[in-house]
């Protein structure tokens, strides 16, 4: 995982250990401090077609606007400073891979 400023980028491992050729579709979620009103959101995710045996690297982006959350008042968009928890799996309900992050406060446009 890579954190600059509010830009996150995540990486995750998906290996095909099966012996017939298919596709994993990694999704990428994320929940944030307490009081920050991010339970769970789906921040990305990527498709990849693998071979038998085949290991290779899902990569996102995430979208800052999905750390935070809209400032009625102000009309803009509120980063709360804290650690944050990014999770992957290949669904909503069983995501195995874990990793936290922290970010400062920051405000960004509509």
């Amino acid at each position: 995982m890579n954190v600059n400023g509010a830009a996150v980028t995540a990486t995750a491992t998906v290996r095909n250990l099966s012996e017939r050729a298919g596709a994993a579709i990694p999704q990428f979620y994320v929940s944030g401090p307490q009081g920050s009103n991010i339970s769970l959101r789906l921040a990305g995710w990527e498709r990849l077609d693998l071979k038998p045996g085949e290991e290779r690297q899902a990569a996102v982006s995430i979208d800052p606007r999905l750390l935070a959350t809209f400032d009625e008042a102000a009309r803009l968009w509120r980063i709360q400073p804290g650690a944050y928890q990014l999770t992957v799996g290949f669904d909503s309900r069983q995501r195995d891979l874990a990793a936290s992050f922290e970010l400062q406060s920051a405000s960004l446009p509509p």
